[in-house]
Formats: structure tokens, C-alpha cells, sequence
């Protein structure tokens, strides 16, 4: 997944099946009967939509146990402390400090790459 993708998931965006836990990036929850367009989230591109199983990794360094925290404490946002970027023409950017940060180390050869 993007950055982008990761900073504003909500708690209720990581499932678990009996078998694994994953990441729902899909427009809205197709086992729902009816679902208004309100409910519906907003994704950049038609081909964003997916699920995204949980590495175990992820697992292991206890990210159901962080998801789990932000719910006891009321918290929607798996990961709060990311702050959006809005763009002069309004466009939500998640990502754009951490992207900024990474382009300019790899311009001054701190990260290798391509610049």
C-alpha cells in the first residue's frame, strides 16, 4: 500500500476472518444490503480497490493490538498522529511530508535511487 493509502485508515478498515487479518480498501461493504452513496468511501482510482492481507509481521509487532488501543480510547483513525497536507486546490494529500522528505534525501544522494 502507498503512504498515502496507510495514514488515514480507520480502525474498522482492518478485519480478521478466522484464518487472517486484513486491510479492506474497498469502496463500501458489499455484504451490507442497502448502502447509501454517503457511506461510500472515496478512492483515488477505480483499481485502489482491494484487500490487503496483513503481512504476520505486522501482526507480530501488534498492529490488531494498536488498532484495539484507538478503539478503547475512542479513537476512529488507526494511525492519529499523521496529519493530511490540503493542497492550494483543495486535493487531500496524506502522504505529501513524508514524500517530500524522501525526495529530498534522495536528490542529496542520502538514499540511493533514482532522483
Amino acid at each position: 500500500m502507498r503512504p498515502g493509502e496507510v495514514a488515514p485508515l480507520k480502525i474498522t478498515d482492518i478485519k480478521q476472518t478466522d484464518d487472517y487479518a486484513y486491510i479492506d480498501q474497498r469502496p463500501f461493504d458489499a455484504s451490507r444490503e442497502r448502502v447509501s452513496r454517503a457511506e461510500t468511501r472515496q478512492l483515488k482510482t477505480s483499481n485502489s480497490a482491494r484487500i490487503v492481507p496483513l503481512h504476520p509481521l505486522l501482526i507480530d509487532l501488534g498492529l490488531l493490538d494498536h488498532r484495539d488501543h484507538m478503539q478503547e480510547i475512542g479513537e476512529p483513525r488507526l494511525f492519529p498522529d499523521v496529519e493530511n497536507y490540503t493542497k492550494k486546490d483543495g486535493r487531500e494529500r496524506w502522504s505529501q511530508a513524508n514524500t517530500k522528505s524522501w525526495q529530498y534525501l534522495k536528490s542529496k544522494g542520502v538514499i540511493p535511487g533514482r532522483t
